[in-house]
């Protein structure tokens, strides 16, 4: 099958809503409700439906300006924007169904009433920028100190330091942390009574009470497996060191690429990793020593799968990272306390700035428990900063590889799907899920989370290997810690051993992203940009379950080589698979002609991946 990329980085939003019938009632806040309905002056956020009116709208202004609910007829086109502009109205955040927030006076609003291309008008209600949680003051232990909530409050982006502060303050808000230039977010301690007053203020977008802990997203394992496998069945640290029966010779190792690695802990300095490793945050979990040596192993198995060496003493041919020529900087989500922990970016930022390591690993998670299990599918606050955060370093090739979870067989009331926890669910990231389970290679993995997210996408993106792969671990036999992880009598000598988990199959696609940018580079001089590489990725997939992307495989099992090839089979003059282009604003479009070889049949269809980066979502949905 011959298969070729059309791709376009997409500098506006496009979102559409497909809304198909149901009454509602204005007292039914945070109900559970169908996310649909036919009528097109009603838009459904999580705590309501908001419907819309024109000429008969009318509200208070309590300042010279507020927020309210905009919703235009068609999607904006330069000459509605241009009409926008002349009033001095700014189009801020984007809902759905045609539908912004906007700030205006009194008089704007009257001049927008008689205008053509305005559908209607509705009030920014405080329930609308707070969690069913808050509302109900349901609030989960581990944001809860007394009557007092711990929560993330999100500013509109016009919004100053000086006065959000203010603000919060006057609403009897606590400032614990900041970390307001990049996430425009503070972090409040407030009573529970509280809320609703912050969340009346116009500056307020946003208000979530703060993330649950993370947690490692790997389970006990067996019976060794190889890291990742071809046709031929190769591993996949063998893969790009030799011929091939198709005459292709690559010979790439990561030489040149840097990795950031957040987990639990700062990974072990094993010799395979041949001072290629690098510790930047050196904190661990206090007071357990059981924990500590479990994060370890895990952060040390997952960076061994991205990047060991070969080690000498293995006869096997199966402790081999894939990508054995990177640097590896490790990065500890848990016990910095200098990191803003609601701005989980904060590493990949330092990690780009300093060490050039555009491309992150992230074998974690929320945890989820009974209590909890509303983050199921569900895009949070977190989902917002990773979106926000690849968006944002698009230029730098900012690329986030992100394990999927393993819910699917802990919450099974829909068969295991609905189990992607909220940090699963950004839309800029590359989710990878789990195959491999009780010798069947391909199917997926009883434990690997699988959406779809509630807002209906298809997640995760990929799968790979997850089951029973063995990477590097270190000595801890020198307490007592041996029932941490089974079955680790394999490699005695040379600290390896085989774990299950998307923990261990996300370093697998971040292991190959690294190949891929090796790659990219040789042939074109630069890196490749987060959108390439996901194309790269779903297009070459090895679809697998129901025919076509769905909700466990996703688009299917990753491919290196053929991702590899398509980079290098590439006519310098037109770039071959990849096009590339942008698109500004509703109303215009690009043409490409695509080249069909004459060996391409019908039985041998073309296949096109139009991938594009988006900015983050607006919470209230």
């Amino acid at each position: 099958m011959r298969k070729a990329i059309l791709m376009f980085f997409l500098t506006g939003i496009f979102l559409s809503k497909s809304i198909l019938g149901q009454e509602f009632k204005e007292d039914r806040k945070f109900e559970k409700i169908s996310r649909f309905t036919n009528d097109k002056q009603i838009i459904l956020l999580k705590s309501r439906p908001v419907e819309f009116k024109k000429e008969d709208y009318n509200t208070a202004f309590p300042k010279e300006t507020r927020r309210i609910y905009l919703k235009l007829k068609n999607p904006p086109d330069k000459s509605t924007l241009l009409k926008l502009i002349k009033q001095g109205i700014t189009l801020k955040e984007y809902l759905a169904d045609n539908t912004y927030v906007v700030e205006l006076t009194r008089n704007r609003l009257d001049k927008l009433k008689k205008t053509f291309f305005v559908d209607g008008f509705a009030n920014v209600e405080p329930e609308d920028k707070i969690t069913e949680r808050l509302y109900r003051k349901n609030i989960p232990s581990y944001a809860r100190e007394g009557n007092y909530v711990k929560v993330d409050v999100a500013f509109y982006a016009d919004v100053t330091l000086n006065d959000a502060l203010a603000q919060v303050r006057s609403a009897g808000g606590t400032i614990e942390k900041e970390h307001f230039s990049r996430t425009h977010k503070l972090r409040v301690s407030i009573h529970q009574l509280n809320i609703m007053k912050l969340a009346e203020l116009d500056i307020v977008k946003y208000i979530e009470e703060i993330p649950p802990p993370k947690t490692n997203v790997n389970i006990d394992s067996g019976k060794l497996s190889n890291i990742f496998w071809d046709n031929d069945g190769n591993t996949i640290s063998g893969l790009f060191d030799k011929d091939y029966n198709d005459g292709s010779v690559y010979y790439l190792k990561g030489s040149g690429i840097n990795i950031a690695v957040k987990d639990g802990s700062y990974a072990y300095n094993h010799s395979d990793f041949e001072n290629r490793l690098h510790i930047i945050d050196n904190d661990l979990r206090p007071n357990d020593n059981y924990l500590k040596i479990l994060d370890m192993l895990h952060t040390t198995h997952v960076s061994g799968t991205i990047g060991a060496k070969l080690s000498i003493n293995d006869m096997d041919n199966d402790t081999g990272g894939i990508a054995e020529l990177i640097n590896i900087y490790s990065y500890n989500y848990n016990y910095d306390l200098n990191e803003y922990e609601t701005d989980i970016a904060t590493d990949y930022v330092n990690a780009i700035a300093n060490f050039s390591a555009s491309i992150s690993n992230n074998s974690w998670g929320s945890e989820i428990t009974q209590n909890n299990k509303y983050l199921l599918g569900d895009y949070s606050s977190t989902s917002e900063d990773l979106d926000d955060f690849v968006y944002d370093y698009y230029d730098s090739n900012a690329l986030v590889i992100k394990a999927s979870g393993n819910y699917r067989d802990v919450f099974t009331d829909n068969d295991g799907y609905f189990t992607l926890p909220d940090d699963s669910c950004a839309k800029n990231i590359v989710t990878v899920g789990s195959v491999g389970i009780n010798e069947a290679d391909n199917e997926i993995s009883d434990f690997s989370s699988s959406g779809p997210t509630n807002d209906g996408r298809i997640k995760p993106e990929v799968v790979a290997d997850g089951y029973k792969l063995v990477s590097t671990i270190f000595d801890y036999s020198g307490g007592n810690y041996t029932d941490a992880y089974s079955d680790c009598d394999n490699h005695p000598l040379w600290f390896h051993q085989r774990l299950s988990g998307t923990s261990m199959a996300s370093p697998v696609v971040t292991g190959i992203c690294a190949l891929i940018h090796e790659a990219y580079k040789d042939v074109h001089a630069v890196f490749p940009t987060a959108d390439i590489v996901k194309a790269l990725l779903i297009n070459y997939a090895e679809d697998l379950g129901m025919p076509g992307p769905d909700f466990a495989y996703g688009f299917g099992l990753v491919n290196a080589k053929a991702c590899i090839d398509a980079i290098y089979n590439l006519d310098a003059s037109d770039g071959g698979h990849i096009i590339k282009g942008e698109i500004g604003v509703t109303g215009d479009f690009m043409e490409y002609q695509i080249d069909v070889f004459e060996n391409v049949n019908d039985s041998q269809p073309v296949t096109l991946s139009l991938v594009w980066l988006i900015l983050p979502a607006t919470l209230p949905l």
